[in-house]
């Protein structure tokens, strides 16, 4: 029993880093468009699903059967709306490809916290990981999304950002956004998973420091501001060890622990790192 036990605390871990939090996020479901448009009165939104013969310009889905489709013909901005639930102080990574009918236009995709299902909660700031069209250097929370650039061609664009969740937001909701009147824009293959690669780059910006590493009784904490939280998880994903700080120099005391490799997760303000350390 202990080793199916172990077996399905492996697989569901892993799952977990690679699982994608959109639903039909490529659109196969037709053209119900089913789990899209989520918080929205009316539904549809101006939004269906369209096979590759009727994407203008592109004349191709991204992949498979289907893709979504954004029409604005003058009754009101629409959009590709679905929340999904997140974790506070981790990162994710979104990707996804579209194309518009025309090379004129471009469009904006926002993170908004939805937490509570609240529309009006202010937008998460996002880092791209594929460069967007300049929006996003102008608004860190727009990325914007544009296929001037590739006149003549109308071949599919890839896009690639990541964000970080903020304490306190447990929900979030991709809004891919249509203003133009008069323009079909499409849209394939959306993906928000968690980013397994997360490491204590974004502590640096607090010269963090952990030692020593293997450790034996204890790790030793520093940085230039107060260390609010430290977790430590086995590789199995659970919680073996979880502190508030709040200080800037800590010793954990480790001496309790299995011998193993572990992650410790340590928060500074809004500010999440990681990294793996072996216990004699």
């Amino acid at each position: 029993m202990k080793k199916i036990t172990f077996l399905m605390t492996l697989l569901t871990i892993s799952l977990g880093f690679g699982q994608n939090l959109v639903v039909n996020g490529d659109f196969e479901t037709g053209s119900s468009v089913a789990g899209w448009n989520q918080g929205v009165t009316g539904g549809s939104y101006g939004t269906d699903a369209v096979i590759g013969a009727d994407v203008v310009g592109a004349g191709t889905t991204h992949s498979g059967d289907y893709a979504g489709r954004a029409l604005n013909w003058g009754t009101g901005a629409t959009s590709f709306l679905q929340g999904v639930n997140v974790t506070p102080g981790e990162t994710y990574i979104v990707n996804f490809w579209f194309t518009f009918s025309d090379f004129t236009p471009t469009t904006n995709v926002v993170i908004r916290n939805f937490t509570g299902d609240v529309a009006q909660n202010p937008n998460l700031t996002l880092t791209p990981i594929v460069p967007d069209n300049g929006r996003n250097a102008v608004s860190d929370v727009n990325y914007g999304c544009g296929i001037a650039n590739q006149d003549p061609s109308y071949a599919w664009k890839e896009a690639k950002f990541s964000f970080t969740v903020p304490a306190g937001v447990t929900k979030v909701r991709f809004q891919y956004y249509n203003g133009n009147v008069g323009y079909y824009k499409y849209i394939d293959d959306v993906s928000i998973v968690l980013d397994a690669t997360a490491s204590l780059k974004d502590l640096a910006q607090f010269n963090f420091n952990a030692y020593p590493n293997p450790a034996k009784d204890a790790i030793n904490l520093s940085a230039s501001k107060n260390i609010d939280k430290i977790e430590i998880y086995s590789l199995l994903g659970q919680q073996v060890l979880t502190k508030e700080l709040n200080s800037k120099n800590a010793n954990i005391n480790v001496s309790s622990l299995a011998k193993g490799v572990y992650v410790v997760k340590a928060q500074i303000e809004d500010a999440v790192g990681s990294y793996k350390f072996i216990k004699e």
